[in-house]
């Protein structure tokens, strides 16, 4: 006689705190960062223009986001204000494209005054995509910038701050 046991793969279930500490979106920034440097690289094959356009949109996404959870989770960065963060957010050039990117996405029209901007190109090679960010496009001073470039520079304008304010990035 033989006998037979067929034992599932296991599997995990993650249930997460009730609190939202600052760093899980700070690791989403980065990941949304990588995921641009990979199809940069030509690390993804078969990736396509929309999906490398995603990838863009999301990293300013989520970096527009990181004010409102730094903000939001105070209490585990000691000395730092809201006042601080913002001041930041706002006065950094990159990271208030990132904004204008994620505004601009989000609101079909944005109010007279406020910055624009958007993904105007993507180009696809065998070597990797380039995608160029248009700030401003219905104005005569539109300017552009390198997604990947505003995406480098995004990371070190918040890794700036937290050296300044004590914060350790995990």
């Amino acid at each position: 006689m033989r006998l037979t046991v067929t034992i599932p793969e296991p599997g995990i279930n993650v249930t997460r705190n009730d609190h939202r500490p600052w760093y899980e979106k700070w690791r989403e920034v980065v990941r949304a960062h990588d995921q641009i440097a990979e199809v940069y690289a030509g690390r993804v094959p078969g990736v396509g223009n929309v999906e490398v356009d995603e990838r863009v949109t999301r990293f300013c996404s989520e970096c527009h986001d990181m004010r409102d959870w730094l903000v939001g989770d105070l209490a585990n960065l000691p000395g730092v204000t809201a006042s601080a963060i913002v001041a930041r957010a706002t006065s950094s050039p990159r990271l208030q494209v990132s904004s204008a990117v994620a505004n601009s996405h989000k609101h079909h029209t944005r109010k007279a005054g406020t910055t624009t901007a958007r993904i105007r190109s993507t180009d696809m090679a065998p070597q990797g995509a380039r995608v160029t960010i248009e700030i401003d496009w219905a104005s005569q001073s539109a300017t552009n910038v390198d997604a990947l470039d505003l995406a480098n520079d995004c990371l070190a304008s918040w890794r700036q701050f937290f050296g300044s304010n004590g914060i350790v990035e995990p």
